[in-house]
């Protein structure tokens, strides 16, 4: 899939306005998180969204729970961290991006 990708800086400051191509890279796995038994057997239950960091090389590097239970926030960081991405290109250079990923745990 290809988009345009805008980027916004406030004109100061060296930041730049970079238009382009992207090519958006594509998960090669999303492992499940892990459901803790005594959370589940609690009834504790819901979807986690999850900030990541994913590097030129499709490594997620950085996950932190934007919204959810609290309790399940560290099962789905951890999961995230696992995941594998295909690189993002701009104009045919690997780029380092963020994105979200949802995790849903349900009883």
């Amino acid at each position: 899939m290809l988009e345009t990708l805008k980027v916004e800086g406030s004109g100061d400051g060296g930041k730049k306005l970079v238009l382009g191509v992207v090519a958006n890279g594509k998960a090669i796995s999303k492992p499940k998180a892990d459901y803790p038994e005594n959370l589940k057997a609690a009834g504790v239950a819901g979807r986690v969204t999850v900030k990541v960091t994913i590097d030129e090389k499709g490594d997620v590097t950085e996950a932190r729970a934007v919204s959810g239970e609290p309790l399940l926030r560290g099962p789905a960081e951890a999961a995230a961290l696992r995941a594998k991405y295909t690189p993002t290109t701009l104009c045919g250079r690997p780029v380092k991006v963020s994105g979200v990923i949802t995790y849903n745990f349900a009883l």
